[in-house]
């Protein structure tokens, strides 16, 4: 997950964060959340990662937020991103 950060960091110029979310047993689905404030083209996105990684590192969904939620040490709180979207 950490190499799908590295190619949209530099690229775009904007935070993210990828979680891989458990759908059915065992069935995991890559999904990228970047934090923007204005609007990105989503298919621009998915078309350069799939140009720069293998088709299974290519996250399914891409959710776009103004800020992400950060935890007590003023880092991204990738379970608060998860139970929003996931429960």
């Amino acid at each position: 997950m950490g190499e799908i950060e590295y190619q949209i960091r530099p690229k775009f110029g904007y935070n993210c964060s990828v979680l891989a979310i458990n759908r059915r047993s065992n069935v995991f689905e890559l999904i990228a959340f970047i934090e923007a404030n204005e609007l990105i083209n989503n298919l621009g996105v998915l078309e350069y990662l799939i140009e720069k990684l293998p088709s299974y590192m290519v996250p399914t969904k891409i959710f776009f937020l103004n800020e992400f939620p950060l935890n007590t040490s003023g880092k991204t709180d990738k379970k608060k991103l998860r139970e929003a979207f996931y429960g």
